[in-house]
Order: C-alpha cells, then structure tokens, then sequence
C-alpha cells in the first residue's frame, strides 16, 4: 500500500493486522506541488476534524501531474449504531483540476450517501448528487485552505437540503408506512449531521 499524505510504503497482514514499513515513497519531484499536497493534506485532517465524529472518518490525498495538476481528496464516513437498529456511511470523492502558474482552481465532485434503517423491516436511502465550483489561491499560499472551504460550503449545503428532504419524508410519508416510534421509544433522526 502506498500512503500518498505521509509519503510512505508499507504492507499490511489482515489476518494478524500487523504493518510493516517498505520504505518512503517518492516525493514529487517540484517542491511547490509537494508542499501543496503536504499542505492539503493538514487541512483536510482539521477539516474532517472540525465536521466529522471522531473515529468514524478518513481522508485521503493524491496530486498528479506536473504542469497540469489533478488533486484527488476523498472523505470516507462510516456510522454504525446496531443498538438502535441503523447505519450510515457518508463518502465524498473531490478532484481538483490546477495549471501551475495560474490562481485559478476547478474543484469537482460527488457526494455519495447510504443510510440504513433495519428494525423490524428494512428502509435504505441511497442518495449521490455531483458537485463543481471554481475557487482561487496559490498552490504556494493559501490555495488548500480555500479548496476545503468550496467543499466544506458545498457539503452543508447539500446536509441542509438532505434534512429538509428527510423531514418531509418522517412527517408525510413515514407515518403512513409503520407506527410512529421504533421499539426503542424514540424517533429515528434521519438527518446526515446525525449520522455524521
């Protein structure tokens, strides 16, 4: 496996779970895009930090290209509460698209959404929505910064518009399918910052 955001190899043994290190893998050989991606990386970490439940959630970071940059984010949320009979994953996948030289950036995307009720009976949603926004910066500067700034508007929007889809569906269409509180007494928050 190759871990692009610490810039290492290394081999795992999923039956005894044990890493072992390769070597260091290949930095890229201009030092602004590899300080770009370094930089990415550490605001992709505060973001999904400041947005996301703790130990739920990855992130992953890739650039290609010299010239013509392709920056690949990926945010992967995975929510289980068996006790209350429900699961939810949550996965974002992000490509921004960079001419070095320029302040001009193309962020790109899919939100990709999977929400799992199953308590006597089975009720998936099992929603994906495209996203594109331009933003600016300098691949030296404050550019990474930005880029998840354009996400971070783009995925509370999209939460925002999923909550009031979810409301509609609780109070209009749900009620018409079941009895109005699950076994264990309490309604079921299909909103995504729930899950989240």
């Amino acid at each position: 496996y190759v871990d692009e955001a610490r810039n290492i190899k290394f081999t795992l043994n999923v039956n005894s779970g044990e890493v072992q290190l390769i070597s260091d893998s290949e930095r890229h050989e201009n030092d602004a895009v590899q300080t770009f991606k370094e930089s990415l990386v550490e605001s992709l970490d505060k973001y999904i930090s400041a947005h996301y439940k703790e130990q739920t959630t990855l992130g992953t970071v890739s650039i290609e290209g010299s010239d013509q940059l392709t920056a690949h984010i990926q945010i992967s949320c995975h929510n289980l509460n068996h006790k209350n009979f429900w699961g939810g994953q949550w996965l974002s996948d992000w490509t921004v698209s960079h001419t070095l030289g320029s302040s001009d950036f193309e962020v790109t995307g899919q939100i990709s959404i999977h929400n799992h009720y199953f308590e006597q009976g089975n009720i998936q949603f099992d929603l994906k929505k495209s996203f594109s926004t331009p933003t600016s910066g300098s691949v030296t500067g404050d550019a990474s910064e930005a880029i998840l700034a354009s996400i971070n508007k783009l995925e509370e929007e999209y939460q925002a518009s999923l909550d009031t889809m979810y409301e509609d569906i609780s109070d209009n269409h749900m009620k018409s399918l079941r009895r109005k509180l699950p076994f264990t007494g309490k309604n079921f928050e299909w909103g995504v910052t729930k899950l989240m």
